[in-house]
């Protein structure tokens, strides 16, 4: 079990098979990223292929699962066009967020300036909400969302960002 000031990770077994539970202090209202926090990371070069990354939207393993069904709120960096296979995968894994509160990207991926892009739009979002906690997967990407927002950001691989 990993422990950090204001999140505990702990190894589970339940009917999804083997996942990491993410469990907050009282008092933490967090915001997830979705690919490589709430389920698996796309393999490069997946989204390029249409047909490919819907089977894999549809079929991606859990990871790092909230404490509680119903998620407060993700900003993620799937295109919107993807919302419905999105919503269908978190009720087949038990989970739920109000669509107002499932923020996906809104405009087409540069591949050229992705970290960036990316970054931008989720650390606006956060900055701007009233939540105070980031759980994003990318090292890259949580400390630009941390410079962003001026708020606190976690990196399962990494830990709390200083």
């Amino acid at each position: 079990m990993e422990t950090q000031n204001w999140i505990t990770i702990s190894k589970i077994n339940d009917s999804r098979g083997f996942v990491e539970k993410i469990e907050l202090t009282e008092g933490i209202k967090a915001a997830y990223d979705f690919d490589g926090v709430i389920c698996e990371d796309c393999p490069k070069g997946i989204p390029n292929d249409k047909e490919k990354y819907i089977k894999f939207l549809r079929t991606a393993k859990p990871l790092y699962l909230p404490h509680t069904s119903q998620i407060p709120m993700i900003i993620t960096g799937r295109h919107e066009q993807y919302r419905k296979v999105t919503m269908d995968w978190l009720e087949e894994h038990g989970l739920s967020v109000d669509p107002k509160k499932l923020i996906m990207r809104p405009f087409e991926k540069d591949d050229n300036i992705w970290v960036e892009q990316v970054s931008l739009f989720k650390g606006g979002l956060y900055k701007i909400s009233n939540f105070n906690l980031f759980i994003e997967s990318s090292l890259a990407q949580s400390e630009r969302i941390k410079d962003i927002s001026k708020k606190p950001v976690f990196c399962p691989s990494f830990g709390m960002l200083p």
